[in-house]
């Protein structure tokens, strides 16, 4: 799967139960993705995404998101856009690095 762009609990269906980060091929999170699901805990993002919707995770149950695999300099593909409110109303806790 390349992209996520259904949202709600369609898209939480696909990925809701599975470690996000063993979704290897997942490039793109679209919008409202996973808005208003029971999506918790700490969300690892999968290495190649490059894009996460505007509202993608908004009031989800995440309470932290970690960026370190998209983010490292050293892959070739990397995060590069992440849209507006995509965390908004989710109990995210702390910085992002």
């Amino acid at each position: 799967m390349k992209a996520v762009s259904s949202s709600g609990r369609k898209a939480c269906n696909r990925l809701c139960n599975s470690s996000a980060s063993n979704a290897t091929s997942l490039v793109e999170i679209g919008d409202r993705a996973f808005f208003d699901t029971s999506l918790q805990g700490t969300l690892v993002m999968p290495l190649r995404v490059t894009t996460i919707g505007s509202e993608a995770f908004w009031n989800t149950e995440l309470t932290g998101v970690d960026l370190s695999t998209a983010t490292h300099l050293s892959k070739a593909t990397s995060l590069v856009e992440i849209g507006g409110r995509a965390f908004a109303d989710a109990n995210v806790e702390g910085t992002l690095v």
